[in-house]
């Protein structure tokens, strides 16, 4: 599988759009799902605001990746 970067700091632009194959993805979402239920029961106010902060960051990453293609109905 090719790896294609992400543009974070200028450059040239990548030549592909960023991709993940299906079985990373479905571990992601669920890393995410299970990240998002651990908050709901972290009772440690300052832990719960740094985990909110990954959440936020990964909601980031897997968005592009989670919406329909352009074009669909």
């Amino acid at each position: 599988m090719t790896v294609v970067p992400f543009n974070r700091g200028g450059g040239e632009p990548p030549r592909e759009e960023p991709h993940i194959d299906r079985e990373s993805l479905v571990e992601l979402l669920g890393v995410f799902i299970d990240l998002s239920v651990y908050i709901e029961h972290e009772h440690d106010l300052h832990k719960r605001i740094e985990l909110y902060g990954i959440a936020n960051r990964m909601g980031a990453v897997l968005h592009p990746f989670t919406q329909p293609p352009k074009g669909a109905v």
